[in-house]
Formats: C-alpha cells, structure tokens, sequence
C-alpha cells in the first residue's frame, strides 16, 4: 500500500486522505471515497484528485476570505445601478409590447414611484398604518385612489410575497462581484435598490408618455409661476482649493473618530454641503461669501418638509420649487409652507463644523460669522409646552391593550399574523420589548434610548434595592455625562416580573435584554427600532391621541411625581437631568439610592389591573435584529 501516496483503505474500499493548511493556518482534513477496492482504479482516482487538489484550495481559500467581506458603497451603487438597467429595460419592453394599455402602465409607474420613494424615506418595508395614511392624506394631500394604489402594493408583498425585488435578484449580483450571500448583504443591497428602483418608474414614465404624446404636440399651459429652472449638471470649473464636496467625507471620518459627531450628525452634515451646493453652486469653498450662506439660509426655508436628491430630476425640481417661491410674495410670507427654524439651524451648524474641521486642518477658509446666521427660536412657549407629557387617558388606553392584559398565542415578531395575534385579547403574555419597554418607560422615565439598550448586566441590586445602571456601555451611547445614574426600580416593575425576564435572558445567553431592538445600521440606535417597529404599533392599535409619545412618557413620569410634591433635584436626580443653577449642579450630591428609591414609589400604579404571568419569552430566531423593517423618520 506504501506505493499508493496519499490512498488508503478501509474495509474492502480505497479512500484518498490530504491534510491542507488553509488560510489562517488552520487544518483541513480531506477524505474522500475512491469508491472501489480495485488497487489500479485507486491509483488513478488518486493521482487525478492530487492533481486538482491545488486549484480546489485556492477555490476554498477565496470562499474563506469573502466570508464576512461588505462591499465598498461603489460595489453596492454598480450592482444597484445594474438591477436598475434590468428593471428598465423590462418596463419599456412591456410598455412597448401593449401600447394600447398605456393608461395602466402610467398609473402602475406612478404607484410605484410612490411605494419605491416611501421605502427610501423609511429604509425598508412598513406596514401602512391608519395615521401613516391620515397624514398623507390631510398633509400631503394625496387623493383615495392614490392611498389606494400604494396599499395594494404593500398588501401584495404582505399576504403574497409578490415583489418586483426577487432576492434571487440580490444574490445574483452579488456572487457576480464575489460575495456570497447573506442576510446582512443582502439588505445592503437592498437599501441601496429602492432609488434606483423608483427612477426606473420615472424613466419608464417619461419614456412612455414621449412615446404616447411626442414633446412637439403637447400644448403647454400658460405659465402662472416663476420660468422653469433646469439642472446644470456640468462641473463646475474650481480655479483654486478644494470644493465643501472634495473634502466633506473626510471631515465626516475625522470627527466621527474623535467622537465629535456620531452618525446622525455625520448624516446631516452629508445632507446639507450637498443640498449646500446644490443651492448656492459649487466653487472653492475659500471662495464662498458671507453672502452666499446668507442666501442658503433664505432659499433652504423654501424647501419642503420631506424631499429627495437622489436624481437630476428631483434636485431640478427643489430649484424650481425654490424660483417659485422667490417668484411669489404670497409663498414667501405663508410661513406654514417653509421649514422650521431648528431644522434649517441644523443644516447651518452642520455646515459650522464643517467650516472649524476645515480651519483647524490648515485649509484656507472664508471669514464667516455663523453666529448672523442662526434664526432666534421662539421662547413663547415653555419647554414643556413643545414637547407635552402623554395624557394620563392615553396611559391608561395604552395599558389596557391585549399585549398587557392577554393576546392570543404568537411566536413574537412583527409579521401581519403576529400583529394581529398580539392585539386579540386571550390569555397568553409574551414578554418582549412590546411589553416590557411601555412599563419601563412609564415607571423609570428614562430616555427611549437608555431603556432599549440595556444588558442583562445592568440590572442591578444593592442593600435589598434593585435598579438599573444607566451607562456609557458597548450597546449604545447616552445623551450627556448627567445621564449616568441608579434608576430604583417601581415596586410594580418587580411583581410583573421584570427581574425574572432579566434572568431569563441572562440563563439564555442574551448580551441585551431586547434583541429584536438591535440597530441593522450605523445610524440607528435601539431606540429608534423600538420606535418604529413597536410604539408605532402600540400606538396605533391603542388610538392613543397626537399628544401620545415615546417622549411624552418621560413627561409624563416627571409630571406625576411633582403632583406628589418630589423636590425638583430628586426628579432630576431619577431622570438624567443636569441641575438648573450653580447651587444644585455644584453642591447638591445625587440622591442616595434608598432615596431614590422612596421616591420612584411615590409614582401612583397604572397597572394594578394586570396580573404576573409565567415568563415567556419568543424562541431565539425570532429575537434577531430585522434588516426588512422600516426606518422611519423620528415623529416625536
């Protein structure tokens, strides 16, 4: 047998054996059956597999090294762009083949447009919820038939699974590039289709109605606003120094790093040196003027409240809008048609750090007094008055829900079945982050972020006291140095259970208590999953009143306690605040525990009506962070 290399048998059978080193030194033991106990046939079958053994290694070492690979932006716009050209190309051949129908094809392309910009606005798929279509229609003004049109859309991917994005599609593209597919890649993927999608729908609707009605028939209306403006999408030519394009994803990385910004902001400031040059024209950003972001600061109040810049079409249409508006005193003095002070403050801050990131790397920069440039907010109303507590009814409907008094059985997660299961009185408690964040919320008054992120390490008991530890931890950030602190918890937290589900969680290996919540993205915190994939559930179902938000919570908690006559330091003591005057931020010591304590009791019971029910807990598969849902804007 010696002469057989690398060949062996077993029992009556020949079997070929190499051991490989493969990329990070780690061994492969290879065995395969020859599959004969001829010793001439086993000789060949051998010697061919030695042969092919290098090629089949490399193969494998390539598999290994694309395994937790994440394509470049670049990488993810190519394979974008190419689902694109696809889509179009299959839109106007079917545009083509049945001319006749082109009154359907125009309403589907317009529908489409519609569902492809909402999934973009939101970053995924979202149920289309009463208030959701409410508000399209009071405050965008949408007509039935275009609700209509948008919902049999969202209800055919729901109840049939039928979807123009195949994730045949995504996979595809994806081992054409050498990634192999995988749940997070494909999301990517799929975030980064949704525009390029709804401008497939747009160019399949010019497309078509230049095919039905040729541009030289069409009989313009008179025009009754400001001459129509065009995109110049030449480059502008840069004499000297770099344009606030060249340089602001750096700027973004360099700040991100330090932890000046985090990734909301980086966002923001992405969003307005675009929609900065986009206003003002791009130049050297030494050779702007005082009067140029004069002028951004007027023409950025003209903007809609929600718009895109994803295509030469759309930003054509913001300049339009804009020479509109200049064109018309009326529009410029309806101050209800301009955007509000704090976010145009934002882009103006946002571009304030650009400008110190730019001095401080020795760039040449404009002399700009950004100071002149801040719009005064109106002081007229209090705090509070901004931003209300939830009304106490709102509480009590919230809390009166299936999710808290009994629902029928479900496996936990977000899917129309379970959605229903969770809002149809039964007997059954499940405890996620649908039911346990409402409570938490209502009787610690901590921030939505602080709750949502927490471990099972966090909770907390000392002297017979438990309560939970509200840190800078590996899950999540926390407002400011102030919102370190105990929070006791509320006798009714304890008996439903709470300390009991923490230990469940702890028994099953979770490092956070509520991992349905964990952010799919660098720009999400947990908070904002809870938000959009909980509250707006909760709140929806409950028809809770406009007034009834995550926030509002929080105000409610503060607001109950100064009822019950709590000193102001120890709210702010409970809540994270930092004190209002030299004498309480200086000289006042945080509140000892069993003080704290005594006073989150002092918080009156709204759940004396539910009772504790054994820990049930969804199955580990369906506790896993859902690429697919929605982002969703912060409504609060």
């Amino acid at each position: 047998m010696a002469s057989l290399q690398h060949v062996y048998r077993r029992g009556h059978i020949f079997w070929w054996r190499r051991v490989h080193r493969i990329s990070g030194g780690r061994p492969l033991d290879i065995r395969i059956s020859l599959r004969t106990s001829d010793r001439s046939k086993a000789r060949n079958r051998g010697a061919a597999l030695a042969g092919a053994t290098g090629g089949v290694l490399t193969m494998l070492n390539e598999k290994i090294r694309t395994v937790g690979a994440v394509p470049a932006e670049t990488e993810l716009q190519a394979m974008a762009r190419s689902l694109y050209d696809e889509l179009l190309t299959d839109l106007c051949s079917q545009q083509r083949a049945a001319p006749g129908d082109a009154e359907l094809h125009s309403a589907a392309n317009l529908a489409f447009i519609d569902y492809y910009q909402r999934l973009t606005s939101l970053g995924g798929h979202m149920s289309l919820l009463p208030g959701e279509e409410l508000r399209l229609a009071n405050e965008l003004k949408w007509d039935e038939q275009r609700l209509a049109d948008l919902r049999a859309i969202i209800r055919l991917r729901e109840e049939k699974g039928i979807t123009q994005l195949q994730p045949q599609a995504l996979d595809r593209e994806l081992r054409l590039r050498g990634y192999e597919p995988t749940d997070r890649l494909r999301w990517m993927l799929e975030l980064a289709v949704y525009p390029h999608y709804r401008d497939a729908h747009i160019e399949a609707e010019i497309v078509l109605q230049e095919a039905v009605a040729p541009i030289e028939d069409v009989q313009h209306p008179a025009e009754t606003c400001a001459p129509p403006v065009t995109l110049n999408t030449a480059a502008t030519e840069v004499t000297s120094g770099p344009a606030l394009s060249d340089f602001v994803e750096q700027a973004i990385t360099d700040l991100v790093v330090e932890e000046i910004w985090d990734m909301k902001s980086a966002r923001q400031a992405r969003s307005s040196a675009a929609l900065f040059e986009l206003l003002v024209g791009q130049k050297p950003f030494e050779a702007y003027t005082q009067a140029d972001f004069a002028s951004f600061k007027r023409k950025v109040a003209y903007l809609p409240s929600r718009y895109d810049m994803g295509s030469d079409k759309s930003r054509a249409a913001l300049l339009q809008r804009i020479a509109d508006f200049e064109a018309d005193d009326s529009l410029q003095k309806d101050k209800s048609q301009h955007l509000s002070a704090r976010t145009r403050n934002r882009h103006i801050s946002s571009l304030k750090g650009l400008h110190r990131w730019a001095s401080k790397t020795g760039m040449t920069i404009p002399a700009i007094k950004f100071d002149d440039l801040f719009i005064p907010v109106s002081k007229a109303k209090r705090a509070r008055s901004l931003r209300p507590a939830t009304p106490a009814d709102d509480v009590g409907k919230l809390f009166a829900l299936p999710v808290f008094t009994g629902c029928q059985p479900h496996p936990g997660g977000t899917g129309q079945k379970v959605l229903s299961a969770r809002f149809t009185a039964g007997d059954t408690i499940v405890h996620d982050a649908f039911y346990w964040c409402p409570l938490l919320l209502h009787y610690t008054g901590a921030r939505r972020e602080e709750l949502c992120k927490l471990r099972p390490s966090d909770i907390k008991i000392e002297n017979g006291i438990a309560f939970i530890w509200i840190d800078f931890t590996d899950t999540g950030r926390l407002k400011n140095d102030h919102s370190v602190r105990p929070v006791p918890l509320h006798g009714e937290l304890i008996r439903l259970g709470f300390l009991d589900f923490v230990h469940e969680c702890g028994e099953r290996g979770y490092n956070v208590l509520f991992p349905e919540l964990r952010p799919t993205n660098a720009v999400q915190g947990f908070g904002d999953v809870y938000f959009k994939n909980v509250w707006a559930h909760l709140k929806g179902r409950a028809d809770l009143t406009g007034d009834a938000t995550v926030h509002g919570m929080r105000h409610r908690f503060s607001t109950d306690l100064k009822t019950q006559k709590v000193f102001s330091e120890f709210r702010r003591d409970v809540m994270g605040h930092a004190g209002t005057n030299i004498n309480e931020e200086r000289y006042s010591d945080a509140g000892p525990l069993a003080e704290l304590k005594a006073v989150v009791e002092q918080l009156p019971s709204v759940t004396a009506h539910l009772l504790p029910a054994p820990m049930q807990l969804p199955p580990p598969a369906v506790r896993i962070a859902q690429p697919a849902k929605s982002r969703q804007g912060r409504a609060e």
